[in-house]
């Protein structure tokens, strides 16, 4: 899958990570804007604050101010982030690593990751 510019930053974004419960949590997509939306995605897939600012090239402030119109708009951003282990085990799981050798890596049970 080719990787997404952000006119703004020239960085690749990284690739899309989908959840559980995911559609249906915009309000209507077309009152968001195209900045709304890049930084919805980078949160869903998990990033802080300042590693959507990162990301994007824009300030921590910056990010904080559209999450908060995004909150105005309807967007639930509570529990849509992931831990950092979270984020690693769906790290390893698109590159294809079996679950009993994720946990074997991370140090947690098989049954934890399925």
């Amino acid at each position: 899958m080719p990787q997404q510019r952000d006119s703004g930053a020239g960085k690749p974004l990284p690739g899309r990570v989908s959840y559980p419960g995911e559609r249906g949590l915009l309000p209507e997509s077309d009152s968001l804007s195209p900045r709304e939306r890049e930084v919805l995605e980078l949160l869903r897939r998990g990033l802080s604050y300042r590693e959507v600012a990162e990301t994007l090239g824009v300030s921590y402030s910056t990010v904080k101010v559209l999450a908060h119109r995004l909150r105005r708009k309807g967007v639930n951003l509570a529990g849509q982030r992931l831990s950092r282990r979270e984020r690693l085990v769906l790290e390893l799981l698109r590159q294809g690593k079996p679950y009993r050798e994720i946990a074997g890596l991370l140090g947690i049970s098989y049954g934890t990751i399925g």
